[in-house]
């Protein structure tokens, strides 16, 4: 109060007075912050930077601070994987531990008054841990010596495996010998998200198990096609690996994928007419004759019971015959000929297989009539009741060879 007016309100002004030439600690003033989280606490391998603040200050200004470090563990905290540093007289941010998980830039600051205020730019690298629930570090400390040390159970995450939201998987799995179309197609995805790798950071790669590989890219949904795949010139089961690797490692790269790689399998295959035959390889003129063939799988031996276009010469198509269970050609001839039937094409629907091998003979029919020859007797002239001989000569038309049996 005052007693000249009797004035006995008042209102105060607040000063803030630094006292140099103190030795007071810097402090951490905040938790650290990811800005940017995916699927909100997880930070993926080369996906984005990611930010992540820092605030600290100094009673005796920002200048009086040395240097500022945040670094990043396990939940236990007994492992660390990184750390990074910001150095106040030069400004410059570096990678203290751990370089090769991460990298570092685009970083900046703000200083003002007694407070610096960071903002950590990360990238995740590949071959950074898989970790949940980690916890930071942060500690600073000024000229003096003077420091604050503080830990803070962030929980958050690091990814750096890969899963499919769509399977890989092949275009076909049976087909001709030395198919050479083959497509190999899925979409890849961060493991545990729904998020998906971008292309200039990770390679496709298909592998076959004996021979030749090819790569691609994924698009912008995480889907990759990988075209003009080939497969083996023998029959056999062909296996190939899928493989997704860091960018420019090639098809001997580690895969990302976090179980083993995938495979699929595509089976290099052919017809095979296996067996053949004529229902009878001589019959009468004008009678109908049946030639046919078995044809299987070559790989499995499965026979094949329908889909098969099959054409001998003349253009002649063989059937199935469902009684026998056999494929046929059956016609009819009025004169005295042999035929042969020989496989000339074939194809089958059920695996578009238009290879083919033939391991049984080629057939034939032979349309034919019985000629008398002669007739012969051992006496011309003989008794009344005596019996006589005659001998008659029987020719099979086609081929002149004598007819010994019959009626």
């Amino acid at each position: 109060s005052e007693t000249t007016y009797g004035i006995t309100i008042f209102s105060t002004n607040i000063e803030t007075v630094v006292w140099g030439g103190g030795t007071a600690a810097p402090v951490n003033d905040a938790t650290p912050v990811l800005t940017n989280p995916d699927n909100s606490d997880y930070m993926f391998a080369k996906l984005r930077f990611y930010f992540i603040t820092s605030n600290v200050s100094d009673a005796q200004g920002y200048s009086d601070i040395d240097y500022i470090e945040l670094s990043l563990w396990d939940n236990s905290r007994s492992t660390e994987i990184w750390r990074i540093r910001y150095t106040e007289s030069t400004n410059a941010f570096s990678i203290e531990l751990g370089p090769a998980y991460i990298t570092l830039s685009g970083s900046s600051f703000s200083k003002s008054g007694f407070d610096i205020d960071i903002t950590w730019s990360i990238k995740i690298d590949w071959d950074h841990q898989d970790l949940s629930n980690i916890d930071i570090r942060q500690y600073v400390v000024d000229t003096s010596a003077e420091s604050d040390d503080n830990w803070y159970e962030v929980d958050w995450d690091v990814e750096t495996r890969l899963d499919y939201s769509t399977a890989p998987s092949l275009s076909d799995d049976r087909g001709d010998l030395d198919t050479n179309d083959l497509v190999c197609s899925g979409t890849v995805v961060y493991y545990g998200s729904a998020l998906h790798p971008l292309a200039n950071e990770t390679d496709v790669w298909v592998l076959h198990d004996v021979s030749g590989t090819w790569t691609g890219n994924v698009d912008g949904s995480g889907a990759f096609t990988v075209s003009s795949i080939t497969s083996s010139s023998t029959v056999r089961l062909n296996t190939y690996t899928i493989k997704v690797v860091v960018n420019g490692d090639g098809s001997g790269g580690t895969d990302l994928y976090y179980a083993s790689s995938e495979t699929n399998e595509f089976i290099t295959d052919q017809i095979e007419f296996y067996l053949s035959g004529a229902e009878d390889g001589r019959i009468n003129v004008n009678a109908t004759g049946v030639a046919w063939w078995n044809a299987r799988y070559d790989y499995d031996d499965a026979e094949i019971i329908g889909g098969l276009t099959a054409q001998l010469n003349g253009s002649k198509l063989l059937v199935w015959d469902a009684t026998n269970s056999r494929w046929y050609y059956q016609e009819t001839s009025p004169s005295v000929i042999r035929i042969g039937y020989t496989l000339n094409s074939a194809s089958e629907s059920g695996f578009d297989l238009t290879g083919w091998i033939q391991s049984a003979s080629d057939t034939s029919i032979i349309w034919d009539l019985v000629v008398v020859r002669s007739y012969s007797t051992t006496d011309t002239r003989t008794n009344v009741s005596d019996t006589v001989d005659i001998d008659v000569l029987l020719e099979y038309e086609f081929d002149d060879s004598y007819v010994d049996d019959g009626t």
